[in-house]
């Protein structure tokens, strides 16, 4: 069996946008004989995680579990971008696919993380961390759920 033809997702995927896209993958994903949908986000120059999170739950999968840990490629850099509720399984599966060394980012994007795993903090102080080393000053967008987490986690570095 051949892998799937990629969808290409060129520009910003925000409020104006992520109801067409939506359309699209959910039209992809009912196609006959479709198992697998594989997006390519290498040419988005913005993406609103709080549309990735809604379009999982409208029945894009975006990932096999209810959170998503994701590393995005933006004509402005890097961004980690967490959503959903992010278990130490996404961490895991993250880790799996992209290794464990904190990849150099310009931003973390955790604005619409519904819950976060002690996994997951660690995730983002290690990016934070390695930003810090590295004498680089990063966006970091954060949901309440995340405030109260890194508010209680110790402080590295």
């Amino acid at each position: 069996m051949t892998a799937p033809s990629p969808v290409v997702v060129r520009g910003e995927v925000d409020r104006e946008t992520s109801p067409t896209l939506q359309a699209c993958l959910l039209g992809q994903r009912q196609q006959p004989g479709a198992r697998a949908l594989l997006v390519d986000l290498g040419a988005v120059t913005f993406l609103d995680a709080r549309r990735a999170e809604r379009a999982q739950t409208r029945g894009v999968d975006l990932g096999r579990a209810s959170g998503i840990v994701r590393l995005i490629n933006t004509s402005g850099g890097g961004v980690l971008c967490l959503a959903g509720d992010v278990s130490a399984e996404v961490v895991a599966d993250f880790r799996r696919r992209h290794g464990r060394e904190p990849h150099v980012v310009d931003a973390v994007d955790a604005g619409s993380v519904t819950g976060l795993s002690p996994d997951a903090v660690d995730l983002v102080l290690d990016h934070l961390d390695a930003a810090a080393l590295r004498v680089r000053k990063i966006r970091v967008r954060r949901s309440p759920v995340v405030e109260r987490a890194m508010a209680g986690s110790t402080q590295r570095g």
